[in-house]
């Protein structure tokens, strides 16, 4: 009974320090949204679109209007890559904890089966079989709930930066029909626009990169190894159903 105990207060005081580094880590990234690299670079993408605008109402090259462009920030793919890295720290604390409880309801359980378990322990093996099972799916936490506010930002950020990008598209299309009546506006806004299928593949482009957008994660994990996880924190109450079915058999 004691030694149960001791694990069990072991696992849960493991447990709510590694929350605790957790949230340290991983909640520090959100507070200054302003210091991310992604900012920079969606910045960049609303300067390019108000600068295309003004070409367009003023007849002026874009390269007149856009002297210094800062190209510092990261893109959401290369952030990603970053915050996966976080993601793996938080995934691996959360998967050693529970692998802990699972191999401690296993021990138990077969403890029990070959009758080697104190009668005390063995009276209540279902009840720490469960405490096990509940420790177990509160280490999930440990790699969910740090992230939250982060996914909720970079959700924000994913479909705000769709937004931008399709701005940016109609923006080119406007121009695209535009050039159809007068085909030198093309070499006014961009110098490089010689005839519309230079800027048709532009937009090809602009197309492209905004159905990739749309394919990128929140999460620092794919929902694969998520769902994995989630399996394997459940796994504990295998035990307790096998006795309850040796129980009802028996």
């Amino acid at each position: 009974m004691h030694v149960g105990l001791a694990l069990f207060v072991m696992l849960l005081v493991a447990f709510l320090a590694l929350v605790f580094v957790g949230l340290f880590k991983i909640g520090q990234l959100s507070e200054d949204r302003k210091s991310l690299s992604i900012y920079k670079f969606a910045t960049m993408i609303a300067l390019i679109n108000e600068k295309i605008t003004e070409a367009q109402l003023n007849k002026k090259n874009i390269s007149d209007l856009i002297k210094d462009l800062d190209v510092t920030g990261k893109t959401y793919f290369e952030f990603q890559r970053g915050n996966r890295k976080i993601g793996e720290f938080l995934f691996n604390i959360a998967a050693f904890l529970i692998m802990i409880c699972v191999g401690a309801a296993i021990v138990i359980w077969l403890l029990n089966l070959f009758n080697i378990l104190p009668e005390a322990l063995s009276a209540q093996i279902s009840l720490w079989i469960a405490l096990l099972g509940i420790v177990g799916i509160l280490s999930l936490s440990i790699f969910i709930f740090p992230q939250l506010n982060l996914h909720k930002y970079l959700k924000e950020f994913k479909y705000s930066l769709i937004d931008s990008f399709s701005t940016l598209l109609s923006r080119l299309q406007f121009l695209y029909y535009e050039s159809m009546v007068a085909p030198g506006v093309l070499l006014q806004i961009d110098r490089n626009w010689e005839k519309r299928e230079d800027l048709l593949t532009d937009l090809n482009f602009i197309k492209e990169t905004i159905a990739e957008v749309k394919s990128y994660g929140t999460w620092s994990y794919d929902f694969p190894e998520i769902t994995k996880m989630v399996v394997l924190a459940l796994s504990p109450i295998i035990p307790i159903v096998l006795s309850m079915l040796g129980l009802s058999t028996g």
